[in-house]
């Protein structure tokens, strides 16, 4: 299979391949990396719970529905980002006890510290996403008119894209 054809991370329903998202997400190093870990690959059961941390990453950023769910469920939140460390957490542990090969459990440990800062970056901007929303709320309603301004998912879905073929 093409490394560029990768379709392993879950809930991606673009036209965006692994490899895309990746770079999008953490740059072109970490998926050399990753490629490099994939044709090391023993079980598998690490790689699917790091493509399951990735997808949900890539999702809440293409997904207004569950982004907005999370800023409305402080529940729901510490739920997402507490399964979220717990699937990193075994990740790590099992780099860690597998001392195969150092280099490559280097990389996974490397992952799983990107995988984290990421969490919390989102977590952090979902938690202030109301706060923020007000303020842009304030200053743009001033400007256009307070009706003009929304951020409900609908809103932000229906406005995500011109209408042209690009």
């Amino acid at each position: 299979m093409n490394a560029t054809n990768y379709r392993e991370i879950p809930y991606n329903f673009t036209s965006a391949d692994d490899r895309l998202i990746i770079n999008q997400l953490f740059g072109p190093a970490v998926w050399d990396d990753l490629e490099e870990l994939r044709s090391q690959r023993v079980t598998g059961r690490s790689a699917r719970l790091v493509m399951r941390c990735i997808g949900d990453l890539f999702i809440l950023h293409r997904n207004p529905f569950l982004y907005q769910e999370l800023i409305d469920s402080t529940r729901r939140r510490h739920s997402f980002f507490r399964t979220m460390a717990k699937d990193l957490d075994i990740i790590e542990g099992t780099a860690r006890k597998v001392k195969v090969d150092a280099a490559r459990s280097d990389k996974v440990v490397n992952l799983v510290r990107l995988c984290r800062e990421r969490a919390r970056a989102v977590q952090r901007e979902i938690g202030n996403a109301s706060a923020f929303r007000r303020k842009a709320g304030r200053r743009l309603g001033a400007i256009i008119g307070q009706d003009n301004v929304s951020f409900d998912p609908f809103a932000l879905i229906s406005h995500a894209t011109d209408a042209t073929d690009w």
